[in-house]
């Protein structure tokens, strides 16, 4: 465990001074001592604070320092001894006992259920985080409990797949996609390996929407109310609509499509001024159909709430 691994190095350092030298000649090293005593507070404190919110197991951190001599902190801290009073009155009642069992499988089952397509939403990971804060399972035996599941899911493992949802879905770039395969998954893939999949989905994006020539990139990816997936994308070459955008659209397709924006216009823009615009095409394309005479007014009922809904995703 990294942080009792620190701080008993941080204590056998500080010790040395005391083991070495007289207290005359600790006066040479004074501000190495102060700051090494500092920092082990703040150790203690972390290790402390682990404890009570449950982020850290109290009896593997208080062997692990009992090993070294180090624990003495624990014993004298009010916080702990409270914490351990607290628990003991709950195990005497049975408390831990099926209880806890029950809700160990029940944080399992909604891994697995998280786990089915392998691929873990957002969504997914603030309710795993929240089920096991409110059940107080610490980081440790959620880290476990996550690790075995995934295992099982290992033969799933879809490279291309994985960076389609997190690119088009969740509007990572690359590295944070790097980054997000590392902790969910625990594939350590190379970035340019990430980057040569999201070019491609670029270049597939630009292929179906038919935008001319000239690089395109996504932006954003909006889900409307879960009827609409709209792609905000900047391009090189200028529009030739006439507005700030242009809407694009696969033959067929009526759940999906998107916003085009000069890379120009994009790059001297500010947010609120690309929330304006995302909200005009937005109105736009969805008071197309309507005859001449409604298309205004409606275009105008529309962009008020349109321009908070877009304002809130983007």
């Amino acid at each position: 465990m990294k942080i009792t691994k620190d701080y008993i190095s941080l204590k056998k350092k500080y010790n040395q001074f005391f083991q070495k030298y007289t207290s005359s000649q600790r006066l040479k090293y004074r501000d190495e001592i102060i700051t090494l005593k500092k920092e082990i507070d703040l150790s203690e404190g972390k290790i402390v604070n682990g404890i009570l919110n449950y982020s850290i197991d109290y009896d593997r951190v208080n062997k692990i320092l009992e090993e070294h001599g180090l624990n003495i902190f624990l014993k004298d801290d009010i916080g702990i001894s409270r914490f351990l009073m607290t628990r003991s009155i709950s195990n005497s009642m049975g408390f831990n006992q099926g209880e806890r069992s029950k809700v160990l499988k029940d944080f399992r089952n909604l891994c697995e259920k998280a786990w089915e397509d392998f691929i873990i939403t957002k969504e997914e990971r603030i309710e795993l985080n929240q089920f096991c804060k409110d059940n107080f399972i610490d980081k440790t035996q959620q880290f476990i409990i996550e690790q075995e599941v995934s295992k099982s899911y290992n033969d799933e493992f879809d490279l291309v797949k994985i960076v389609k949802y997190y690119f088009l879905n969740e509007n990572l770039n690359d590295e944070e996609i790097h980054e997000i395969l590392k902790r969910e998954y625990k594939k350590d893939v190379e970035v340019i390996r990430i980057k040569l999949i999201t070019t491609q989905l670029n270049i597939e994006l630009e292929d179906d929407l038919d935008i001319g020539e000239g690089q395109s990139k996504l932006i954003k990816t909006l889900h409307w109310n879960d009827l609409y997936s709209i792609y905000i994308i900047v391009v090189n070459n200028q529009l030739s609509s006439g507005f700030e955008f242009e809407i694009g659209y696969k033959e067929g397709e009526i759940n999906s499509w998107k916003i085009i924006i000069s890379k120009s216009l994009f790059e001297n823009s500010n947010r609120t001024r690309i929330v304006d615009i995302i909200t005009d095409g937005i109105c736009y394309h969805l008071s197309a159909n309507t005859s001449d005479l409604f298309q205004l007014k409606y275009f105008l009922e529309l962009k008020s709430n349109v321009r908070y809904q877009v304002e809130q995703m983007y």
